[in-house]
């Protein structure tokens, strides 16, 4: 979705659609930050995927928040990949 920003539009107007999935990604942090703890040095293969979906909420919501701003250069600089 924000790949499909223009430059200069508004994001994260109460109630609109980049809001919303922000809530969701905020919320889903914590219990996958609790998963990780979980995971342990056992089941090296789900901890990677954890930590990569985390790290993906992170960028993200990084992104999200340098749009709402209207800093396009930072939320431009942050991978999307």
């Amino acid at each position: 979705m924000l790949n499909n920003v223009a430059d200069g539009e508004q994001v994260g107007i109460e109630g609109d659609a980049y809001e919303q999935v922000s809530h969701v990604l905020k919320a889903a942090r914590p219990k996958i930050q609790k998963w990780i703890g979980d995971a342990g040095e056992d089941n090296a293969d789900l901890m990677d995927r954890l930590l990569l979906m985390n790290d993906l909420i992170n960028n993200v919501l990084d992104r999200y928040e340098a749009c709402k701003k209207g800093d396009w250069a930072k939320a431009a600089e942050i991978d999307a990949a």
